[in-house]
């Protein structure tokens, strides 16, 4: 019976996690799309498309917050039976988020008036990031309401629902692109103003089929309710309690990126457009790290809830290595044939050969990267996210940012060392989480049930 339940847990997270790699490689798809036509307008316009995404990526760590927050909470509800609790959960979620995007948005346009200036880029890329951001905003207003409503599918069972509106809105946004870029007869397109049309229009429709699937009922927890409005403080605390470590964390990732954004456009635009090219491949496999540690993170919640958290400690360790090992498959190419990928994109030989020079260091960080996301899983699926942050401070302050500092005061930061540095702290990362399972400070009474003992609705 333990060797059942266990194979059942890796079987539940493999399941979901596949579902939510799809939707997550699909819904980033629309910036691997972006950049293979962006790539097209010339010198200067990937490394604006990677300065608008380390900005819009840092400032959707506010997502996090209560993103992070959602997954044990839908999932846990979900295992424990309750359907109506669980879509009273669900849509006060949605409309918290709601509010998040418009605050979201507003740093975003701070981020734009008052840090894009100061930018080392010559003024091509720097027109190209204005006009871009002058769009791209609107995305944060629909973001924040469509992962939630994923994340709601997702944990009712409704993974092909969620995945059947990220496929339609990436192809969408594989249509709109060339068009809107390039335009179409005698019409001239817009330009990098086009491709984020493009992405916003896409995910309008992706938004309003999730919300369509919720709206049916056909997963037992009414969601769009007049009994689920109202004023619920404990949720919201149990939420925050929850989400604010995760974001923490995500703000420290984000925050690195954007980092590191910066240090590589500094070293010119060969090395920027490379990076810029690089990095969106590189995010592009990186969701499907995310979905293997939202399957784990998933089934986690859903035993604890049940619970099972014996299974959770014989069968994480082993889906950590399994899910490690696939994804290195998946990673290999960019080891191999990196220059290769990058050329797909951009012809300029110098270029080329800065974005190659990346997805190498990055095909081995992005594999220990997958073991660190599913041991943080854990932690994720049971609500105790305190660890995660830790591991993430360790990580990002004390060991990448000495060494950067480091190989800056020896003169030796280059774009070769800056990618050593980061695979490096990859692997202190997956280390970290590997000791804080074992260690056991995700084995806790599930949160579900805590919000229940007290809830006052």
């Amino acid at each position: 019976m333990p060797d059942d339940r266990g194979h059942g847990f890796q079987r539940s997270a493999a399941r979901i996690g596949a579902f939510a790699s799809l939707s997550y490689a699909v819904d980033y798809s629309f910036q691997l799309v972006d950049i293979f036509w962006v790539a097209r307008l010339g010198a200067g316009a990937p490394t604006a498309i990677a300065i608008a995404s380390s900005a819009l990526f840092l400032v959707l760590a506010l997502n996090e917050v209560v993103g992070a927050g959602t997954v044990p909470l839908f999932a846990q509800a979900a295992g424990s039976g309750n359907r109506e609790r669980t879509g009273h959960v669900i849509l006060q979620a949605l409309l918290f988020k709601l509010a998040l995007g418009a605050v979201m948005a507003l740093a975003f346009g701070a981020f734009m008036l008052w840090v894009a200036p100061l930018y080392d880029i010559d003024a091509a890329a720097r027109s190209h990031l204005v006009a871009y951001g002058e769009v791209i905003w609107l995305s944060l207003l629909l973001v924040p309401a469509y992962s939630t409503m994923m994340t709601a599918l997702r944990s009712l069972g409704g993974e092909a629902d969620a995945a059947r509106a990220s496929v339609l809105a990436l192809l969408l946004n594989m249509a709109l692109n060339p068009v809107l870029i390039f335009g179409v007869g005698s019409w001239p397109g817009l330009g990098i103003v086009g491709a984020a049309w493009a992405t916003v229009l896409a995910q309008v429709v992706a938004t309003v089929m999730a919300a369509r699937s919720l709206a049916r009922n056909r997963f037992g927890a009414r969601v769009f309710s007049v009994a689920n409005l109202g004023w619920c403080p404990l949720l919201y605390r149990g939420i925050a309690t929850i989400g604010l470590p995760l974001g923490g964390v995500m703000v420290l990732y984000n925050l690195e990126q954007a980092t590191v954004t910066a240090i590589a456009v500094s070293f010119g635009t060969a090395v920027g457009d490379g990076f810029g090219i690089g990095a969106r491949i590189c995010g592009f496999l990186f969701m499907a790290v995310f979905g293997i540690a939202v399957g784990a993170s998933v089934t986690v919640g859903q035993h604890v809830g049940a619970g099972m958290t014996d299974v959770v400690r014989r069968a994480l360790p082993r889906f950590a290595g399994a899910s490690t090992a696939a994804f290195g498959a998946v990673a290999l190419p960019l080891a191999i044939l990196g220059d290769e990928l990058v050329w797909l994109f951009i012809q300029d030989a110098a270029t080329v050969a800065a974005g190659g020079t990346y997805l190498r260091f990055m095909a081995a960080a992005l594999c220990l990267l997958c073991a660190h996301h599913v041991f943080n899983a854990a932690f994720e699926g049971a609500g105790r996210n305190m660890p995660v942050l830790l591991a993430s401070a360790a990580m990002y302050l004390g060991v990448e940012l000495p060494a950067v500092l480091a190989l800056a005061f020896l003169n030796a930061l280059n774009p070769e060392t800056l990618w050593a540095a980061t695979t490096v702290t990859a692997a202190v990362g997956a280390l970290l989480s590997a000791l804080l399972f074992r260690h056991g400070g995700w084995l806790a009474e599930p949160l579900f049930t805590e919000l229940q003992q007290g809830k006052t609705r």
